[in-house]
Parts: C-alpha cells; sequence; structure tokens
C-alpha cells in the first residue's frame, strides 16, 4: 500500500488556528475523503463557514477531542495535518502518535524565507504541505517537501461573513506590521477623516489609530472581501490581505509598506510587489 492510498484510507485530522489553515484544510479534506476527516478548530480565531460545516465534522480544539484522536490513532491509523508545531501537550503526542504528519498553509510563513512559526530542521516529519494554486513559487524552505496545490486565494474570499462598512472613505489602511499609520493619509493626499483604518484583528497587536482617522474592528467580517471591493486605494503591510489583494485585486491602487527586512523575507512576491498596479515603499528596519 502506498503512503498516499495509506492516508486516503485512514482517518484524518486537521489542526486549524486561523481562517487560512482552516479553509485549506477544509478544501483539502473535501476534495479527499469528507467521511473520514475532522476539523480541530480554534473557534476564537476560526470563522466556521456554513458550506463546510454542513460537509465536515468540526470540533473545538480542546482536551478531550484531542485525546479521543489519540485513542482512535492505537485503534486505527490516522493522518495529521498541522500549521506548525506550536502546540501543547496533547498535540504533540497525537503528532507522534499519527502515522503520516502533513504540513498545512498557515499563512504567510509558506512565502517567508525565515517563517516565523515553523521549524524548518523537521521538516523531515512531515509527509506534505498543502497551500495555494495561485502562487507561482513558495519560500525555499519548502524545496524538499511535496506540495498539493489545494485550492485557489479566492476561497478565502468566498466567505459568508459580510464586508466591512467603509460608508463615507476614500481610503482603507488595514492595520499590518510594516504599516505607517501616522503618514498614511498624506500619503494618500487626503485628511484624516477621509482614511478608514481597519483594526488589526489581534487585539495585543492593535494599538490605536491615530487622531482623526475612523477606524473599525473586523470582528464578523470579511476584511479579504472589504478590500477586494473596495474602490479607493488600499494600504496594506505584512499580511495575508496583502497577499490576496496582490494575486485578486483589479480595481485601484494597492499600496505596500514593508521594511526592508520584510521586503527581502518576502521574495516570493516581488515579481507581484513589481506591478504597475502596485505602489510599494520599503524603509530602513528600525533600531
Amino acid at each position: 500500500m502506498t503512503d498516499r492510498t495509506r492516508r486516503s484510507s485512514s482517518h484524518a485530522y486537521y489542526v486549524c488556528y486561523n481562517q487560512v489553515s482552516y479553509v485549506v484544510a477544509c478544501e483539502h479534506a473535501l476534495r479527499t475523503n469528507p467521511s473520514r476527516a475532522t476539523l480541530f478548530i480554534d473557534r476564537t480565531r476560526v470563522a466556521m463557514q456554513p458550506r463546510y460545516a454542513y460537509a465536515l465534522a468540526h470540533r473545538q480544539l480542546g482536551h478531550w477531542y484531542v485525546m479521543f484522536a489519540c485513542i482512535r490513532s492505537l485503534l486505527q491509523p490516522i493522518t495529521l495535518y498541522v500549521p506548525h508545531r506550536r502546540f501543547g501537550l496533547m498535540l504533540r503526542v497525537l503528532s507522534r502518535l499519527a502515522a503520516s504528519l502533513g504540513l498545512l498553509d498557515d499563512g504567510l510563513d509558506t512565502l517567508r524565507e525565515r517563517p516565523k512559526n515553523i521549524d524548518v530542521f523537521s521538516l523531515a516529519d512531515f509527509s506534505e504541505l498543502l497551500t495555494f494554486e495561485d502562487y507561482e513559487c513558495l519560500a525555499s524552505w519548502t524545496s524538499g517537501l511535496p506540495d498539493i496545490r489545494v485550492c485557489p486565494l479566492s476561497k478565502l474570499v468566498t466567505d459568508f461573513r459580510p464586508k466591512l462598512s467603509v460608508n463615507g472613505a476614500r481610503a482603507l489602511v488595514v492595520q499590518s506590521p510594516g504599516v505607517d499609520l501616522a503618514s498614511a493619509a498624506s500619503g494618500f493626499g487626503m485628511t484624516p477623516e477621509e482614511v478608514l483604518v481597519i483594526l488589526h484583528s489581534n487585539p495585543n497587536k492593535r494599538g490605536d489609530a491615530p487622531p482623526k482617522y475612523q477606524s473599525r474592528g473586523a470582528r464578523d467580517c470579511c476584511i479579504e472581501k472589504t478590500v477586494l471591493s473596495f474602490e479607493g486605494p488600499v494600504l496594506t503591510g505584512e499580511t495575508m490581505v496583502t497577499v490576496v489583494a496582490l494575486y485578486l485585486r483589479q480595481r485601484a491602487e494597492l499600496v505596500v509598506e514593508l521594511s526592508t527586512s520584510q521586503y527581502d523575507n518576502l521574495k516570493c512576491l516581488h515579481s507581484r510587489f513589481a506591478s504597475d498596479r502596485v505602489r510599494l515603499t520599503v524603509r530602513a528596519d528600525t533600531p
């Protein structure tokens, strides 16, 4: 029996900490064996999509469900897909018990030369990487790992959540690393009142928008859908929203701000940054 045949006949578990890994996991499960798949999701960070919940088993990423998967792995082979290995004891046990271990695209790390969450020295433990169809290339650390192109980036936008209300805004700013909020309005040639700042989804990374800016959180809204449909300029930094916009946005100008180290670490996107519809600013790293 080949490894691929063994995986298709075993039960597959997918660990999803964010929307990117969730969509890739669901699309892969639907294309392989949905009746033999279980999604472990962090409900505080993942918006469960009805189109997936109807066809696939979803479980909260919790101690008891993971323990059940460990017991199951002792009775029959299981395949485990994880976005990285930065997790607690029970998932570490499950990863050791799994007959096969796969890597889920978790966002920008697939495109970073130096990933933040992935130990590149443990890649021999993984049988494959599940990622998006759109990418012309992946980061060099993935070169020894077979990549399975699961679905297009547009699946991230096929979201039941609505667009964020942007009434009155002439420009959008997606709060993200690399973006200088203080100079955003002047960079657009607008007043602060005309610019809407979409606050970072992680409260620990959020901070406050400068005075006079409009600002809104995007909880229960789809940022990607908002950015793609907005007809004015959009400013983004080092975020997966930038990647989606580079590949899918067809409207007005996209402005990307990065530090030198961020830009150098995203070599896979350099050809996209060079597009006529993208205005790129690379700033020196702050000490």
